[in-house]
């Protein structure tokens, strides 16, 4: 007999088989593109950090004159990554951008010990908590 194609059989069975690849395997490439988007995040963050570091540097004067005291001795103050980074100086508005494209736009609390942390809103609003 002379045949020159795949019968049905053969061709659902290759069908399902991929199906069972793709059922396998999808959940193994969504995990990691979104382990892959919060590392990206999380470097844009580290980056906003930094450029919050400078900032200070640059300010010290007048960070240190607008710190406040929370009670326990420590004194901190908010930076605001919208107005006080952006400027191409510290940062430009594209990298102040998420893998979502959604804007990091928030604030670092930075205290007097020299911690940043970032924040993407502030914690009372309490607008008297900014540095500048």
């Amino acid at each position: 007999m002379n045949r020159k194609g795949f019968t049905l059989i053969e061709l659902l069975a290759v069908l399902v088989i991929i199906g069972m690849i793709m059922v396998i395997a999808l959940p193994a490439i969504t995990s990691s593109m979104g382990r892959t988007k919060k590392k990206q995040n999380d470097s844009r963050i580290n980056l906003i950090l930094s450029s919050a570091e400078v900032y200070v540097s640059d300010h010290k004067n007048e960070v240190y004159a607008n710190m406040v005291s929370d009670g326990d001795n420590e004194k901190y103050c908010y930076i605001r990554i919208q107005e006080d980074l952006v400027d191409g100086r510290y940062l430009t508005s594209e990298l102040i951008k998420d893998m979502d494209d959604k804007e990091l736009n928030g604030v670092i609390k930075y205290s007097s010990d020299g911690e940043y942390k970032y924040f993407n809103h502030i914690e009372n609003g309490d607008s008297e908590k900014y540095c500048s």
